[in-house]
């Protein structure tokens, strides 16, 4: 059922459509936090956002899941946004605006 639902017409387009559009916005993140990020980077639906600090990813992840939203800690100094495969654009918005929100509560 897995494969015909990734293989079905469309489908990896959508996939590689909500990554741009999620590494676009994380992009402008990490631009609008110098003092907190150095950068967004990553791949398809697999980014994470690299802290400048451990301490700082640690309490961006605490407070990202205060606001309901679930990152993963990776490396020593990289939270990790893995969302599903069927992201709409919508869910992508409303996740920047809580990773928003935690940013602004790190500093």
């Amino acid at each position: 059922a897995v494969l015909d639902n990734v293989l079905a017409p469309g489908f990896l387009t959508h996939v590689q459509r909500m990554g741009g559009i999620l590494k676009d916005r994380l992009d402008v993140l990490a631009g609008q936090h110098p003092g907190l990020f150095a950068e967004a980077r990553g791949l398809g639906l697999i980014l994470g956002l690299k802290c400048l600090a451990e301490e700082q990813m640690l309490a961006l992840v605490e407070l990202a899941r205060e606001e309901g939203l679930l990152l993963v800690p990776a490396s020593f100094n990289v939270a990790r946004v893995l969302p599903p495969l069927i992201v709409e654009a919508a869910h992508i918005e409303e996740a920047m605006e809580k990773l928003e929100a935690a940013c602004a509560k790190v500093r």
